[in-house]
């Protein structure tokens, strides 16, 4: 297709990267990245009249092995790392979707990678003051606070050759720890 770009590949990958992500699906039927793919294509060249998401597939398939078969009619990413990256340069083309990310993703641990990679693009900047936006709202949690007075008050032995910074750290990572030993999804963090 004229238009078709190596760019605009990349756009439409990495927006089926972040439905699926988004989705916390690995294997793709091929219908429905078919349809993806033509539904894509036609927002982004409104020219072309039939688009045959089919060959668009197949030729990202031959031509760049992002997208593998692993079984008939079944597709995934290559690897997830790719996933991951294509859905990091999805969030991080718009400042409306890093504040998305933030909002909706900061506390799953699935989606750490690609906070580090969005950190890695160019909008590391946006992503450091909606996090630090956030954060804020973690740190004035009445909870939160008598956690930390606890953490202070068990971590204050002075015969301990320990800093107490370093205790108060070594505590709460062991009650993050046992918090995902607990609620391993998440549901109450």
């Amino acid at each position: 297709y004229t238009g078709l770009d190596t760019k605009r590949k990349e756009l439409m990958l990495s927006e089926i990267a972040f439905q699926a992500f988004q989705t916390k699906r690995v294997f793709l039927y091929e219908r429905e990245l078919i349809q993806q793919i033509e539904a894509i294509l036609q927002k982004m060249l409104p020219g072309q009249k039939h688009i045959n998401g089919t060959l668009v597939l197949k030729s990202i398939e031959v031509q760049h092995g992002v997208l593998v078969e692993r079984a008939e009619g079944i597709y995934s990413f290559s690897h997830l790392t790719i996933q991951e990256f294509l859905t990091a340069q999805y969030v991080a083309e718009q400042d409306q979707r890093i504040n998305e990310l933030v909002n909706d993703h900061l506390l799953d641990r699935r989606w750490t990678e690609v906070f580090l990679l969005v950190s890695g693009l160019k909008c590391a900047d946006v992503l450091l003051m909606k996090l630090a936006e956030k954060s804020q709202t973690y740190l004035s949690s009445k909870r939160l606070h008598r956690l930390l007075l606890w953490i202070n008050e068990k971590t204050q032995n002075p015969r301990s050759k320990l800093e107490p910074e370093v205790k108060r750290a070594i505590a709460l990572f062991l009650i993050l720890e046992l918090l995902q030993c607990l609620d391993p999804r998440g549901l109450y963090t």
